[in-house]
């Protein structure tokens, strides 16, 4: 199967001595780029031209009375997944629109999965796990990772619709909250799973190869 042009990745970054960061990254996978720490430059790019993957890099403690990412949003209509990245132990601010919490470099490994499953696609991990965001490891998670169960973790159902266009999981898991019960006629399908108890896991596993 053919994919698409690997995609463009927009990045605001709010300390400019660090927009270089990715730059290997992103050209060993020959993605197209706009970095910037000027917010309203990376809102006006984005009306132009629509980002399939969109990460802030927040390390601001406070971040304020401003956030970056409800700005972005209100001023950008057009969905794509965002990703937000801290480096400490500060908590994240949770906001609905936003697909990805990670913590580099601890996460350096899921945020290179995360980037080209977005961009490059072809991912087939034998999960999609669809759930609300916890920074310590669920009970879920537990299971998965203690069985050695490759997922994809997502917090925002858009994204998910977003991830399966370009990759084909073996089946999807979708934590039975009332935040994603809408997620359930989006991505509701012969391999679709609500978990919401350890047991539930056991069962399902009888689907994975």
């Amino acid at each position: 199967m053919l994919y698409p042009t690997p995609g463009k990745v927009f990045i605001y970054n709010e300390n400019k001595a660090d927009l270089s960061t990715f730059d290997d990254f992103f050209v060993n996978h020959s993605l197209q780029t706009f970095a910037s720490d000027n917010l309203y430059h990376i809102i006006k790019y984005a009306r132009e031209i629509t980002p399939d993957i969109m990460i802030f890099s927040i390390q601001d403690k406070l971040e304020k009375n401003f956030s970056p990412v409800i700005h972005f949003e209100e001023a950008i209509k057009a969905q794509c997944p965002i990703i937000v990245i801290r480096n400490d132990n500060i908590p994240f601010k949770i906001y609905s629109s936003v697909a990805h919490y990670l913590r580099l470099p601890r996460d350096s490994e899921k945020f290179t999965d995360i980037t080209e499953s977005y961009s490059l696609g072809g991912k087939n991990h034998q999960v999609m796990l669809l759930g609300s965001y916890c920074e310590n490891s669920t009970i879920l998670k537990q299971q998965l990772d203690s069985d050695n169960i490759p997922y994809f973790e997502v917090h925002n159902e858009i994204a998910a619709e977003i991830y399966l266009r370009k990759n084909t999981p073996q089946t999807i898991f979708i934590e039975n909250t009332e935040a994603y019960k809408i997620a359930r006629f989006r991505l509701s399908g012969n391999h679709t799973f609500y978990v919401d108890r350890q047991q539930d896991i056991t069962e399902i596993k009888k689907f994975l190869n």
